[in-house]
């Protein structure tokens, strides 16, 4: 349900840095999983975020970051051809993509080539937490000092929705509803003249 809040979170966002469409996508995801989808619709569009390439539990990588692996994998595909390189042939290799990459996958497995991997060893972060605790323990960052301030953040605000205006914000919220609801409604009477007739 991280992606419910992500997007509930968005539309507040969208509407104070007034993205009209980004809120409007934001209200229509949001109205789909809470009242316009079937429960199946509404399964795979909160759980079906996620891709599995190589099978078994665990493995699961984010559609995003799938999506950026196979980008960089074509590029690096085409920067092969040099300047030998035409739409078809482009076209050609994002058809061909995913079976190359298991072909190049099996081969190396045959032949014990380690997979090349972007991610790095885990590192301690030990030393550093120490470092930045001892620095803020140093600077009594927490404690109340009378007198003491910024001069950047002299205006700043911490409530980042204080600004937003409820009323408003409701009254976008009604029309969307109600404009959804006519268009659904008509929908369905155009259906049903068409099924009757």
């Amino acid at each position: 349900m991280r992606l419910v809040r992500h997007w509930k979170y968005a539309g507040l966002v969208y509407h104070i840095a007034k993205k009209t469409k980004y809120r409007l996508e934001s209200f229509l995801l949001l109205a789909g999983i809470n009242a316009l989808y079937t429960p199946r619709q509404r399964e795979q569009i909160v759980h079906n975020r996620f891709v599995n390439l190589s099978d078994g539990e665990g493995k699961n990588l984010d559609g995003d970051y799938v999506m950026e692996l196979l980008n960089r994998y074509a590029k690096s595909r085409v920067k092969l051809l040099g300047p030998n390189h035409s739409p078809e042939i482009v076209d050609r290799i994002g058809k061909t993509m995913m079976v190359c990459h298991r072909i190049q996958e099996n081969l190396e497995k045959s032949l014990k080539i380690p997979p090349s991997s972007s991610s790095h060893s885990k590192q301690t972060l030990d030393k550093d937490r120490l470092s930045i605790i001892k620095q803020l323990k140093d600077g009594q960052v927490f404690k109340s000092i009378p007198g003491r301030f910024h001069p950047a953040f002299l205006n700043e605000n911490s409530d980042l929705f204080s600004g937003i205006n409820v009323k408003e914000f409701h009254k976008y919220i009604h029309e969307k509803k109600t404009s959804l609801f006519f268009q659904k409604k008509c929908s369905l009477m155009v259906v049903q003249f068409t099924w009757f007739n």
